[in-house]
């Protein structure tokens, strides 16, 4: 079965560093951007008439979004469309702010975990930024009510098999009810941008594996 969901890129500013990604705070050739509220519920009328019944907002971690912008733009997706389900994919944030979000309408939240060894998360991230906190939001997500995603990046730098059966088994363990697994795309103006991109036809077979493992073991996955 497909899935068709309205993709709203809210900001490509974010307070983060991760050495892969191409919208990090240290990246200055990025020209910034930031939606108006209403340029997001324009998106969502423009989507709901084409047919779509899954908003997803997606960002940074923008501090410019604050907790209360984000929960009043939810709001007003949910009081407009209130036939449909509403995903957020917007990063780290406290338990009470994930609170807000869902009391305010959003049913879905996409948190890829990236990796779950340890040492591999400290090379794709700055120091500042910890797993332990990450599973913690992962955790706070579940338990607050949220259908809740995670996933990984294949081929990353560094990255063995080893790894990625770490990560399958974490995901096992966690019960998501959303999968997103994509390849590592090297982006020229990070510290990975030399790096080699993942092999295609390597990414799709863990892809694939990865979707057979989650319809086996998984209840009602949706990636």
């Amino acid at each position: 079965m497909i899935f068709i969901r309205g993709l709203i890129e809210v900001s490509n500013r974010c307070r983060n560093n991760c050495h892969y990604c191409g919208i990090r705070k240290g990246n200055t050739a990025i020209t910034r951007y930031a939606l108006k509220r209403e340029t997001i519920l324009e998106c969502c009328r423009e989507g709901y008439a084409l047919g779509f019944r899954t908003f997803v907002m997606q960002g940074g971690e923008d501090p410019a979004l604050t907790d209360e912008w984000i929960e009043k733009t939810v709001a007003a997706i949910h009081c407009e469309f209130p036939d449909c389900a509403i995903t957020l994919s917007l990063g780290e944030k406290s338990r009470e702010a994930y609170e807000r979000f869902f009391r305010a309408g959003a049913n879905r939240y996409l948190l890829r975990h990236e990796t779950h060894n340890e040492e591999h998360y400290r090379k794709l991230h700055p120091e500042e930024m910890s797993l332990k906190h990450r599973l913690q939001c992962l955790q706070w997500l579940k338990e607050i009510g949220y259908q809740t995603g995670t996933g990984i990046m294949v081929g990353t730098p560094g990255q063995t098999l080893t790894h990625l059966v770490e990560d399958l088994l974490f995901i096992e363990q966690f019960q998501p009810q959303m999968i997103g697994i994509g390849p590592f795309i090297p982006h020229h103006d990070t510290p990975f941008g030399t790096e080699p991109a993942v092999r295609c036809r390597s990414s799709r077979r863990f892809t694939s594996f990865g979707t057979t493992t989650g319809n086996n073991r998984l209840p009602d996955i949706d990636r």
